[in-house]
């Protein structure tokens, strides 16, 4: 969802509702960080209340982007019945080091969902 935008959160429950039953896992992404952060409360509050992790991130600056995609390569390789395989280590100074902005809009009004099945 984008974080700068409160009506982008109702999005993250129509999608739970829609695949809560088809997905195995969920991770919830505030994006556009650097463009303000007027939802993230409110994002943090429903994945909370869900029992899903909430992340937050930048394209523009790369914040946060080396976490979540480490953290949705641990929930997918996240073996059957909750058992989890050891997570893959990300070195440290990759998790500092600024990341290149990505080479599309930051205005683009698309939404991007990655879902994991088992």
């Amino acid at each position: 969802y984008d974080a700068s935008s409160p009506a982008t959160v109702e999005g993250i429950e129509h999608w739970y509702h829609q695949l809560k039953d088809q997905v195995a896992r969920f991770v919830v992404v505030a994006c556009k960080s650097d463009s303000g952060s007027s939802a993230v409360k409110d994002g943090e509050s429903l994945a909370s209340a869900r029992g899903l992790t909430h992340l937050v991130t930048s394209s523009r600056t790369g914040a946060g982007v080396s976490e979540m995609l480490a953290e949705c390569a641990r929930k997918a390789l996240r073996g059957s019945a909750g058992k989890t395989q050891e997570p893959l280590p990300v070195p440290e100074q990759e998790l500092q080091q600024p990341q290149p902005a990505l080479p599309f809009s930051s205005s683009s009004s698309s939404q991007q969902l990655c879902f994991f099945r088992e």
